[in-house]
């Protein structure tokens, strides 16, 4: 008779605690489904561009940003680099001719097919091949012309040693350059230098496009493992690779809050024949947003000061989309 007393006791002991562990397992169902819910909501209200800057691309057109949101556009048609401030870009249709720009002509034969510039808009570098008179062949393995644009637009260096074919290139906020190669190599120059300093190999394949963050990590889009790699500052080694979301990505960019926005290649995941762009976190390899990039045949990406520029036939700039 005791024992039988003494367990019922005990059952009504755990009662408070059985339910106590039900609560809290439906609270954290709770919050689980919010986030979901959330989640999916971020995913369903993607941007839309707020305008295009027609007339200035055509497919594989290059773009590139500083901080300040300037944008610069290598044109192989007329050998020249256009640069477009913020302010030249605000209306709705911009069309080509209407579009307020300043010119960098490249010396003797070569035509610029890339640029990057860094986060204060005082040095733009251009990767450079040759392209004989009265032809639209691009030769040799290439170049990369460094210009100082501040107090007014002078070339500052010239990169041959280690450049093979130039995709693209990237500049930080210490002036040290990133080249990307054709033969799956991104060669790093010190700032002032014009000898590499390191050369990347780890992980990079068919890439296509490269960004560098405010603290030195460097984002490399590969192609054709429809991935993006992620070295620390300094590193010739990938600390994480990014593949979610992500097919035959073609451009990265980073806006001011360390977002993360990959271009993908026309017809990929989730897009329409435009193409789309997939954004990330800091940090995350988790997309935060897809949405669709708005030109036909996109094929780079920037950002700068609260602008997202993506070119294709057209360049089209959207506006508020960083993370929050």
């Amino acid at each position: 008779m005791a024992s039988a007393v003494a367990r019922a006791r005990n059952a009504r002991r755990r009662r408070p605690a059985r339910r106590a562990v039900a609560a809290v397992a439906v609270a954290v169902t709770c919050i689980v489904v919010v986030l979901a819910i959330i989640a999916a909501r971020s995913m369903q209200h993607a941007p839309v561009p707020a305008y295009a800057v027609g007339g200035h691309c055509s497919e594989d057109c290059d773009i590139a940003a500083d901080g300040r949101g300037d944008l610069f556009l290598p044109r192989l048609d007329d050998r020249t680099i256009r640069m477009f401030p913020p302010s030249g870009t605000a209306a709705n249709g911009i069309e080509e001719d209407s579009l307020p720009s300043t010119a960098i002509r490249v010396p003797g034969a070569d035509a610029p097919v890339a640029a990057g510039a860094n986060p204060a808009g005082d040095e733009l570098c251009v990767a450079m091949k040759t392209m004989p008179r009265g032809t639209g062949d691009l030769v040799g393995n290439g170049s990369v012309l460094c210009y100082a644009l501040k107090p007014r637009v002078a070339p500052a260096r010239t990169l041959t040693t280690g450049v093979m074919n130039p995709l693209d290139v990237a500049v930080d906020g210490h002036g040290v350059v990133y080249v990307v190669n054709g033969d799956d190599t991104i060669t790093v120059y010190s700032a002032g230098n014009d000898v590499p300093a390191a050369v990347i190999r780890d992980g990079v394949d068919e890439p296509k496009g490269i960004v560098v963050d405010t603290d030195g990590t460097v984002y490399v889009a590969n192609w054709a493992s429809s991935s993006v790699t992620v070295y620390p500052p300094r590193s010739v080694t990938p600390s994480r690779t990014i593949t979610a979301g992500l097919s035959h990505p073609v451009g990265v960019a980073l806006d001011g809050r360390g977002t993360l926005f990959v271009a993908n290649a026309p017809g990929e995941i989730g897009s329409s024949t435009d193409g789309n762009v997939t954004a990330y976190r800091r940090g995350e390899s988790n997309p935060l947003l897809r949405f669709d990039s708005g030109t036909n045949n996109t094929n780079t990406i920037a950002a700068g000061n609260g602008f997202l520029y993506v070119a294709g036939d057209s360049i089209e700039v959207f506006r508020g989309v960083a993370a929050p």
